[in-house]
């Protein structure tokens, strides 16, 4: 298939390449997909036989004339436009933790789907991004997509940086539940409506609360976030979002700015940056960690979880935490 135009990073056309350059591409070795209906791709490139079958790849061949005027004397910088049937967060974190060729490989009996693609769970991450949020396009009209969507490419890398970037895309996270035996991803949002929260009080905390915050000057309160923006043709984009321009009712008296910077690969436009940006910030804000003892009964408790603590002292009535970790010990 001859190539007749190229597009800059600019977004103009550049028709110098007509004529010079040439582009094929199959998958595997013999199904043609662009540039032919029929051939293999040793009968394009010399040296290629039978042998070199490459299993599971899409194969692009390019055919380069010499041009030393035009700068054609080696292969040109080409960048491929992927597609994926999958983008809801959770599909493509349940497909990713079990796919044994570019995932985890984890048995699907051990990686939890009530958590993750069960679309009748409105806490599922598959739920909670594909709920419809209102946004303002660039010229200020109303505009209505899903919460959350995943794209980007993953190439390879460490399979728990890869789970990372997808859980960062998505706002959530992933955990080990030793009472399924399941891995299971948790969106980082309150709770259902109507959902029932496990309450802790005076009736079965059985200790003192250790209360920890986080000192004023690690907490952050702006970010710079980098990502590919799909109208500049994937480009890196940089957008910042600021406690001091969104939410100044969340800083501290004379707070200084601390500014964080983020890179999100597995997200492709401002208002999805934005949204996680905000929701990383906001969170942050929420620094109270406690730490207690309590009874039998919190044997249901599991990390993930929202739960409630009612405590006088403290002034805490029905006060929201997320449950981060959990250690059952033996005691007379």
């Amino acid at each position: 298939h001859e190539v007749v135009s190229a597009v800059n990073p600019d977004g103009t056309t550049d028709t110098n390449p007509a004529g010079y350059i040439d582009v094929w591409v199959y998958r595997e070795r013999t199904t043609p997909i662009f540039g032919a209906t029929t051939g293999t791709t040793e009968s394009i490139v010399p040296g290629l036989t039978t042998e070199n079958k490459y299993g599971g790849l899409y194969v692009a061949v390019v055919k380069v004339k010499f041009n030393a005027t035009l700068g054609y004397t080696s292969m040109p910088q080409m960048t491929f436009k992927m597609t994926n049937t999958l983008s809801n967060p959770g599909a493509v974190w349940y497909d990713f933790m079990t796919n044994t060729r570019y995932g985890a490989g984890i048995p699907s009996g051990r990686v939890d789907q009530e958590s993750s693609i069960n679309d009748s769970n409105p806490m599922s991450l598959f739920s909670v991004g594909d709920e419809t949020v209102t946004y303002h396009d660039t010229l200020g009209a109303d505009v209505t997509g899903p919460r959350y969507t995943i794209n980007g490419l993953i190439a390879g890398g460490n399979i728990k940086d890869n789970v990372r970037k997808i859980n960062l895309a998505s706002g959530s996270w992933s955990t080990w539940n030793p009472k399924l035996g399941k891995w299971i991803v948790v969106p980082n949002r309150p709770y259902a409506e109507g959902q029932e929260l496990f309450e802790f009080n005076d009736s079965n905390i059985i200790s003192g609360i250790n209360v920890s915050t986080t000192s004023l000057d690690s907490n952050y309160n702006a970010m710079s976030i980098t990502y590919p923006e799909t109208a500049i043709k994937a480009q890196n984009n940089t957008v910042r979002v600021s406690l001091f321009d969104d939410n100044p009712e969340l800083l501290n008296t004379n707070e200084p700015e601390n500014t964080l910077n983020l890179t999100l690969e597995l997200v492709d436009n401002k208002v999805q940056a934005t949204r996680v940006g905000l929701l990383e910030l906001k969170q942050a804000r929420e620094d109270i960690v406690a730490i207690f003892y309590a009874n039998y009964s919190a044997l249901q408790v599991d990390a993930g979880d929202v739960i409630s603590i009612t405590n006088t002292p403290l002034g805490w009535s029905n006060k929201l935490f997320r449950v981060t970790r959990v250690r059952e010990l033996e005691s007379d």
